[in-house]
């Protein structure tokens, strides 16, 4: 008789089949175990004679599936030494006669066996006194065989207790966990019963079922049994407990967390649950309320100056048996820009080709080398991220003299297209610089800014220098050597 899962429970079997240990498959408390899964509820191994008879016990266990997850089970075990071994000729297709009695003065359990020969077979249980309200089962089942089992009852007499039901179910109806009803006096009719509320892993207690849950409104949770048999259940119903997750967003290079990044939150099978959710300063973004399972956030508007990020961001919110925040992380590229350094005479500002330079990032990494200028005394240098730089000549063109001073600029982080512009020029023998003025985004020549100009020493050289409506300012007779400019004026607008 199959009894596993139900509490606290006294079995006799006639069993023909041997069957050993199976480790449960489903990794959920025996209550939520479907009552035709065998393999996901599991059972115990059966003494080693083919067919004999024996009885069977129910207690509260944690055993391991058979991944190693341990999991709470009543689990039916057979007390082998009960086990008797039955004639294998009984297996004959013939009725055998089979009696249990139970004696409730002593609370003495016997079943007797009458094999074809005429031998009677007996066993005898006690059955301890915290068992007041009893039940029988009279069941039969082949397992995955199709041979026709068969019984007939004779007689049966019996003298019907009162008795509650006691349910623990999710707001679906789905069972959660298993207990009994106390009955401090008896299950007798006019005598009490009382029934307590459980602490489920991972659910918290809402209501009694009005009736909305299971069909039926609930019985109070303690009263007094009004009637022989089965007086109703009592229904407890929980709600599962809510999870919550972060999501970090970072620069994929630097780690900078980043806010403005706009994603949206979807359940694995694409339901979208919220939508318009913004990085914050600290670069998160918080949600709660989530029930257990499976989800999904995807980026749909990156940071200013980033790249989008469209893939599936997958996360679990797990069962709250313990309060468990799920993280998710996501990175975004910064956009590339680029950068043109223009080379011209100093004197003339005549474009000048051949002029050679290396590329560095500020640390002093070099990223290129024998970038060499075109016929316009042009060198464009793109996919450059957002950051610091410089160039160096190595080689002057044929005729002037080197300059080997850093050519510093920064690639802006790319909010908008913006190409860094660097201007360098080689002197001959008297020396002049060109200063070239334009707008950052457009190109425009720029009149109207002021600068002073300086030697490297902090000297002043010239002050009031102003752009001209080519954006220039030109300075002639200079030395050889080292200068700054700096602006003192932008022009009007800027």
């Amino acid at each position: 008789m199959g009894i596993g899962g139900l509490q606290n429970a006294i079995g006799f079997k006639l069993d023909t089949w041997h069957n050993d240990y199976f480790a449960p498959t489903a990794n959920v408390p025996g209550a939520q175990v479907s009552p035709n899964d065998s393999n996901g509820f599991g059972w115990d191994t059966y003494p080693s004679s083919p067919q004999f008879g024996a009885f069977v016990t129910t207690a509260e266990r944690t055993v391991n599936t058979n991944k190693g997850q341990p999991v709470d089970r009543w689990w039916a075990t057979t007390d082998a030494s009960t086990a008797k071994s039955l004639n294998a000729n009984d297996l004959d297709g013939q009725f055998h006669d089979f009696v249990v009695s139970y004696d409730g003065s002593s609370k003495e359990l016997t079943v007797t066996y009458t094999e074809h020969d005429g031998n009677t077979l007996s066993w005898t249980k006690s059955v301890s006194s915290a068992h007041q309200a009893m039940s029988m089962i009279v069941s039969a089942s082949t397992g995955g065989a199709k041979n026709l089992q068969q019984f007939k009852i004779k007689s049966f007499d019996f003298k019907q207790a009162a008795t509650v039901n006691v349910k623990y179910v999710d707001t679906k109806g789905n069972q959660l966990a298993q207990a009994q009803a106390a009955y401090p006096n008896g299950p007798l009719v006019g005598n009490t019963y009382s029934t307590d509320q459980l602490s489920i892993p991972g659910y918290t207690f809402v209501a009694m079922d009005d009736g909305s849950i299971t069909g039926t409104k609930s019985l109070n949770t303690t009263g007094t049994l009004s009637k022989p048999g089965d007086n109703g259940t009592v229904v407890y119903v929980y709600t599962q407990t809510l999870g919550s997750v972060t999501l970090n967003k970072t620069d994929g290079d630097t780690g900078k967390a980043l806010s403005g990044a706009v994603f949206d939150l979807y359940k694995q099978d694409g339901t979208k649950i919220k939508s318009g959710l913004i990085t914050d300063v600290n670069g998160q973004i918080n949600v709660n309320n989530l029930e257990p399972g499976d989800y999904y956030f995807v980026e749909t508007a990156a940071p200013a100056g980033y790249e989008l990020n469209e893939s599936k961001l997958n996360f679990t919110v797990e069962l709250q048996t313990t309060t468990k925040v799920a993280t998710v992380s996501a990175t975004n590229a910064q956009k590339i820009g680029s950068v043109v350094l223009n080379k011209t005479d100093s004197d003339t500002g005549k474009a000048l080709s051949g002029a050679v330079f290396d590329l560095y990032e500020k640390d002093g990494t070099k990223l290129a080398s024998g970038l060499t200028t075109d016929a316009k005394g042009q060198i464009q240098v793109n996919d450059l991220k957002p950051g610091d730089y410089y160039f160096v000549e190595t080689a002057a063109p044929a005729g002037y003299e080197l300059n080997d001073s850093k050519l510093p600029f920064t690639v802006e982080l790319q909010t908008t297209t913006k190409v860094a512009t660097v201007s360098a020029t080689n002197a001959e023998k008297t020396g002049s610089v060109v200063l070239n003025k334009t707008d950052s985004d457009t190109g425009k020549a720029l009149s109207g800014a002021v600068f002073d100009l300086y030697k490297a020493d902090g000297t002043k050289v010239s002050s009031d220098l102003t752009t001209d409506t080519k954006g220039q300012i030109q300075v002639n007779d200079l030395k050889p050597g080292d200068y700054y400019f700096v602006e003192t004026a932008a022009p009007a607008g800027y």
